[in-house]
């Protein structure tokens, strides 16, 4: 039986990835709705690279505002796991968007109706250890 790859070995790694996250944060609006299932799993694969000793990847700035963005549009029952996805994204970098990660928090405190809020403070409750 082969050796599996560790998945360490799919670190996001290069300057394309500052790069490509900046330029889908630039024109984002011209890729959706289309293209939405491809920028979740971009965003995905980048958040690979969030660690203790990497809190702050390149491309941060870029990502965590894009997910933020993303969040109305995944706000559905068919896009339960695309909006864990990219609450995962906004729990594991809230540097990237400090104010838009207080709004989350605010809403979450406030507005019990809120999905997005309630999967926010469900992850966060349940830790990262599962992700």
């Amino acid at each position: 039986m082969p050796n599996p790859i560790l998945p360490t070995f799919f670190m996001p790694f290069g300057n394309a990835w500052p790069a490509v996250l900046a330029a889908v944060r630039k024109d984002l609006n011209s890729f959706l709705p289309k293209h939405l299932g491809l920028i979740v799993g971009l965003l995905n694969d980048w958040a690979i690279s969030i660690s203790i000793w990497l809190s702050e990847p390149p491309g941060l700035k870029d990502a965590v505002p894009i997910a933020h963005a993303l969040l109305p549009l995944v706000d559905d029952y068919g896009g339960k796991e695309q909006l864990e996805q990219m609450l995962l994204v906004i729990v594991k970098a809230p540097t990237g968007d400090p104010l838009a990660f207080r709004d989350l928090v605010h809403r979450a405190q406030t507005q019990t109706q809120d999905r997005v809020a309630r999967e926010f403070v469900e992850l966060l409750i349940s830790g990262l250890h599962s992700n």
